[in-house]
């Protein structure tokens, strides 16, 4: 189980520092590339007043007959006035942290809402892995869009574009994806991969993506994904309000010190 936990972060490291590869897509008019450049928080705030981002991001590694399953959910939302909502849930940590004017609230774990210093908050601990996570995705497989076709999603109009990769065996592919030390990526076989990605036609925002696919690394350990990501409430979500039930940041108490008795001079 060491050996493939190994793996497993080994993968994770490789995927942070990791640059998705998608070829461009045949329709000029607006390249993939650019939207994936611009899935990030702001671009998002830039285009939309208010959004919801929601992110479930599962992979299975397995050699032989031991498996290890790293199963993430990440939601970020944003309201008009600028107030913030996030939420990362992971196998082994979770946390969740809302901003509502100079005020912030953080849950660690399965702990109490918190309130806490704006100062030692940052949000974009939570929105960051939110929006990486598609590009970390990608970064797995040799993926390219097809043309795209023109489709409703709500009340969007999008360019669907289909994600595919090519069939066969590749090696490596540089430093700019991973190191050659990297173990997994060695010879890897991409064995299926489906999926799309769906471009908002008003903003070239990426607003909706789902990956499936599976892999065997040069080690012969065998990695599935499944990734489905969203972006909702375009311009309507509601208002984010203060948690109802919270604690006061903790403030070490402070006493008025004297100084001992016996080492005051006697009169």
């Amino acid at each position: 189980m060491q050996t493939i936990s190994t793996t497993l972060c080994s993968m994770v490291i490789v995927l942070i520092a990791a640059k998705p590869v998608l070829a461009k897509s045949k329709s000029p008019e607006l390249p993939v590339e650019k939207a994936l450049s611009m899935f990030a928080a702001p671009d998002m705030t830039q285009h939309f007043s208010s959004y919801s981002l929601d992110v479930e991001s599962k992979i299975t590694v397995m050699r032989g007959v031991t498996q290890a399953l790293q199963d993430d959910r990440f939601l970020f939302e944003r309201d008009d006035l600028g107030s913030t909502h996030g939420l990362s849930r992971t196998e082994r940590d979770r946390l969740e942290i809302t901003t509502t004017g100079n005020e912030t609230f953080v849950r660690h774990g399965k702990g109490p809402m918190r309130r806490v210093s704006r100062e030692d908050t940052d949000i974009t601990r939570v929105s960051g892995l939110a929006f990486a996570s598609l590009g970390q995705t990608l970064a797995l497989f040799n993926a390219y869009a097809e043309a795209p076709s023109g489709r409703r999603v709500g009340s969007r109009t999008v360019r669907h574009y289909t994600i595919t990769s090519r069939k066969t065996p590749i090696g490596p592919l540089g430093v700019s994806l991973s190191p050659p030390s990297a173990a997994w990526r060695t010879n890897r076989v991409i064995s299926k991969l489906q999926g799309h990605l769906d471009v908002d036609e008003e903003t070239g925002l990426i607003i909706g993506a789902e990956i499936k696919g599976t892999l065997r690394s040069g080690d012969n350990t065998d990695i599935s994904v499944r990734y489905v990501a969203t972006v909702e409430k375009i311009n309507s979500t509601p208002r984010i309000r203060p948690p109802v039930r919270h604690d006061e940041e903790y403030e070490a108490p402070t006493y008025n010190h004297q100084p001992v008795k016996f080492f005051e001079p006697k009169s």
